[in-house]
């Protein structure tokens, strides 16, 4: 979510339109879930991504669904893209 903030943040900044910031931010919130998907370790610091720890916890409480990638894609998009825009917004309004 972070990733999102900041993607709001510079779009803000740069006062780009609406009809272009918000399939920008909703693209690479996109993008940032699906690498976060095929990409098990950062490369650079060595720590496992957050889907890895996603699906983890899920085995610890529960027993794992069949596709748990959806749930957590969903999740990405749905409380990034809600960060992205919210802050995007709040940079327009008071920038």
């Amino acid at each position: 979510m972070i990733y999102a903030a900041i993607v709001g943040v510079l779009l803000g900044l740069d006062h780009a339109p609406w009809g272009i910031a918000i399939p920008v931010i909703v693209g690479l919130v996109a993008f940032k879930g699906i690498i976060e998907l095929v990409i098990k370790k950062n490369p650079i610091t060595g720590t496992p991504s957050p889907y890895v720890l996603y699906v983890e916890n899920l085995q610890k409480a529960e027993p794992l669904t069949v596709a748990p990638w959806r749930g957590y894609l969903v999740q990405v998009m749905l409380f990034g893209v809600i960060v992205g825009i919210a802050t995007y917004g709040l940079c327009r309004l008071v920038l």
